[in-house]
């Protein structure tokens, strides 16, 4: 169960990065929205996808049901 869990981690991941490579390709205006059915994982997938992009200056933000973003956070991002 261990290994499709990390499979199915790692195809999203791959997901992630074709969209950021659009998203750098064809400009400003377009957000990912990655969806987390757990909060916990939500944290984790911010903190991972934060660091490993951060040379290419995209940013990551958590939006949960607990928190807000302000419109200006929200318009910065790359990643929600």
């Amino acid at each position: 169960m261990k290994r499709i869990h990390m499979l199915l981690i790692h195809t999203l991941e791959m997901m992630v990065v074709e969209g950021i490579l659009l998203h750098l390709r064809n400009g400003e205006g377009r957000k990912i929205v990655y969806i987390a059915p757990m909060k916990a994982l939500a944290q984790e997938v911010v903190e991972k996808f934060s660091s490993k992009l951060k040379p290419l200056n995209v940013i990551v933000r958590e939006l949960t049901g607990d928190m807000q973003l302000t419109r200006l956070e929200v318009e910065s991002s790359d990643i929600i």
